[in-house]
């Protein structure tokens, strides 16, 4: 459809890392936000530089798992007959913890510790 356009494959892909980036950096910003709002008074940066550290950790680690999976279902530059059990997967481990998610956090109600 982009080539239909005279897009080339480099363009498009410059621009898609801008426009991802620019999404992934508006919902941490959000998140920063929050988490500032509900942490003592005079330790929002020390407590902004953990959660980045925990999110570097978390991002390297889902990073090694999603290679481990593509080398256990041998899925390769030239193979992916098995990419749909991968997709799978992914599918079924994000339902998995947005189940465990909404059963542990129903009861509870965040504290108000620094307010605005």
């Amino acid at each position: 459809q982009r080539r239909v356009h005279g897009i080339s494959d480099q363009v498009f892909a410059v621009v898609y890392v801008i426009i991802m980036t620019l999404i992934v950096e508006t919902k941490a910003l959000t998140t920063t936000i929050f988490l500032t709002r509900i942490c003592l008074k005079n330790v929002e940066g020390t407590f902004f530089a953990i959660v980045n550290g925990l999110l570097l950790i978390a991002v390297f680690l889902a990073t090694e798992l999603g290679a481990f999976l593509l080398f256990i279902f041998g899925v390769t530059e030239q193979n992916f007959d098995n990419y749909a059990y991968i997709t799978l997967v992914r599918k079924t481990y994000a339902l998995v913890v947005f189940y465990f998610m909404s059963v542990s956090y129903t009861h509870l109600t965040l504290p108000t510790i620094y307010s605005v």
